[in-house]
């Protein structure tokens, strides 16, 4: 069964256009995984098909297919009744790049031929390179008419803010084993929170533990998601210096570089810009 769309819907940075909530064809960012995010697009695509007129032929084919769909394969369940276009990192590469970006919007400028609307997916958004955000911060601006777009992020923390400003998001439900990985991320909050306060005492006394913390976690993985709660609360300082500190910590998150020797540099780079 498709995952239940999560209602709560909420912009990680303050929205520059409240009334873009009631715009049909706003990009959805989706945290969470891949497969979560299909399921939601599924789902999503069940519920927008009844407000299209069912007696076009083109139109009827795909809400037969629609109907039934069980498969999360969507370009393989859906890609000879509906226009698709997918976009993930290619095979070998680190970020998804400009040409991809150009591929989606010269997609998105197309006519649909299968039905009203076209759906175009980014996966993994978060490796988009800063020129690909760039491109698609554009695209977002003034979004195309038919298209429904998609961008699935398990690591929303590295998209620029004025992308993240620009798109209505969804938090999709946890995976089987997240739950663990959530409560730690739980804990680490109220330490992360004193950690980057730019207050020498606070830092100095939260980083033992913030420490601990990451060398309990079992997989690299688990140990970034607490350096993007880091990074997350550096992006939300208004001094120079906590964001000028977020940005680099962006970049040693993006090339995954050793978590416990970043934090190490973080917390060096707080003290020197600490007050008391």
């Amino acid at each position: 069964m498709p995952t239940k769309i999560v209602k709560k819907t909420e912009e990680l940075q303050n929205p520059t256009n409240s009334n873009q909530k009631n715009q049909k064809n706003i990009a959805r960012l989706l945290i969470g995984s891949e497969r979560a995010g299909q399921e939601y697009i599924v789902h999503f695509l069940q519920q927008t098909l009844p407000t299209a007129d069912p007696a076009q032929p083109k139109f009827a084919k795909l809400a037969a297919t629609m109907k039934n769909l069980g498969s999360t394969d969507l370009v393989a369940s859906l890609g000879t009744v509906l226009d698709i276009h997918t976009v993930a990192p290619l095979e070998g590469k680190k970020d998804i790049n400009l040409e991809q970006i150009d591929g989606l919007i010269g997609f998105a400028t197309l006519r649909p031929q299968f039905s009203h609307f076209s759906v175009g997916i980014i996966y993994q958004a978060e490796r988009l390179s800063l020129d690909s955000q760039g491109k698609l911060l554009k695209f977002l601006e003034e979004p195309a008419e038919y298209l429904f777009l998609f961008l699935i992020s398990a690591k929303p923390q590295l998209l620029l803010p004025t992308i993240t400003s620009r798109v209505l998001i969804d938090y999709l439900p946890l995976e089987e084993g997240e739950a663990t990985v959530s409560k730690a991320l739980t804990e680490a909050k109220n330490l992360v929170s004193d950690f980057t306060s730019l207050e020498r005492k606070k830092t100095l006394r939260s980083y033992p533990d913030l420490a601990k913390l990451i060398d309990k976690q079992k997989t690299n993985r688990e140990k970034q998601l607490i350096l993007e709660l880091c990074l997350a609360e550096l992006k939300q300082g208004k001094s120079p210096a906590s964001l000028q500190i977020a940005n680099k910590l962006q970049k040693a998150i993006r090339y995954n570089a050793n978590v416990k020797l970043t934090l190490d540099w973080v917390c060096i780079a707080l003290l020197d810009c600490s007050l008391g």
